[in-house]
C-alpha cells in the first residue's frame, strides 16, 4: 500500500503540474511548460520548509476556495433540464462518487500520519468530519452548476473557468491556490516516504514535470480512476483491521 500511495502522490503532483499549465494556457495564453515548471519550483520551496509551512499555506487557502466557490456555483446556477438528468447514467455516476471517494482517502492517508505529530487525536476527528461535510456541499453545489450549464461546458477542460463569468478573476486566483496547496501536500507526501532524501526529491520532480505535458483531462481520467480502484481495496482492508 506505501508503494501504491507514493506512485499515487506522484501522479496527483503530475495531475497538478498538468492543471496549472492548463489553466495558465487557457486564460493567459502562457506555454503550458512554462505553467507547469513554475507550480514545481514554488512547490519544493514549500516542502523544503517542513509540515508546518504546509498547514499554514492549507490555513490561509481553503477558506477562500471554500468562499469562492459557493459564490460561482449559486451565482451561475440557472436551472437545469431534466433531459440532462435522463442522459446520466446512474450506475456510472454512482460509481464514478466511490472512485472520488477512495482517491481522496489515498490522499487523506498520505498527509494525515504527518499532521498526527502535531495535532490530538481530537483535533483530528473534527477536522475530517467537518471536512467531509464541506467537500460534499460543495460537491452538490458545483454539480447543480455545471449541470444549469450544460450547454456551453461540453469538451471543456476546465468548465468552471466557462461559468465563472464575471468572478473568473476570483476563481482562477482561487484555483490556482487550490492547485498549489494539493501539489505542495502531495510532494510533502513523497518527501516523506524517500526518507528526505533531496537527490531523490528532484528526481520525482523532474519526472513528474515530464508526465504533466500529456495534459489534465487524460491524466484525471486514467490516473485517478486507477488510484481510485486501489483506494477501495485499500478502504476495506483498514475497516476489517479496524474492527476485526
Amino acid at each position: 500500500f506505501d508503494f501504491f500511495i507514493t506512485v499515487f502522490l506522484i501522479g496527483t503532483l503530475t495531475t497538478m503540474n498538468a492543471g496549472m499549465g492548463t489553466m495558465l494556457k487557457q486564460v493567459f495564453g502562457i506555454p503550458i511548460w512554462l505553467g507547469s515548471l513554475g507550480l514545481l519550483i514554488f512547490s519544493l520551496v514549500i516542502v523544503k520548509k517542513g509540515i508546518n509551512e504546509i498547514s499554514k499555506v492549507n490555513g490561509l487557502i481553503v477558506p477562500i476556495l471554500i468562499l469562492v466557490t459557493i459564490i460561482i456555483s449559486i451565482t451561475s446556477y440557472k436551472g437545469f433540464e431534466i433531459s440532462v438528468i435522463k442522459d446520466i447514467s446512474i450506475i456510472r455516476s454512482g460509481f464514478s462518487a466511490i472512485l472520488y471517494v477512495a482517491y481522496n482517502i489515498i490522499m487523506s492517508i498520505s498527509v494525515l500520519p504527518a499532521l498526527a505529530l502535531a495535532a490530538d487525536e481530537k483535533a483530528i476527528k473534527n477536522g475530517t468530519m467537518w471536512s467531509g461535510i464541506i467537500i460534499g456541499f460543495l460537491g452538490l453545489l458545483i454539480s447543480f452548476a455545471l449541470m444549469g450549464n450544460y450547454d456551453i461546458i461540453q469538451n471543456v477542460e476546465m468548465p468552471l473557468v466557462v461559468i465563472a463569468d464575471k468572478y473568473v478573476g476570483f476563481y482562477i486566483i482561487t484555483f490556482i491556490l487550490e492547485v498549489f496547496s494539493t501539489a505542495v501536500s502531495s510532494l510533502y507526501g513523497v518527501y516523506s516516504r524517500i526518507n528526505k532524501n533531496n537527490k531523490l526529491l528532484y528526481i520525482v520532480a523532474l519526472c513528474s514535470y515530464c508526465f504533466s505535458l500529456f495534459g489534465f483531462s487524460n491524466l484525471v481520467t486514467y490516473l485517478y480512476g486507477v488510484m481510485g480502484i486501489i483506494g477501495i481495496f485499500m478502504i476495506f482492508v483498514l475497516c476489517k483491521g479496524e474492527y476485526k
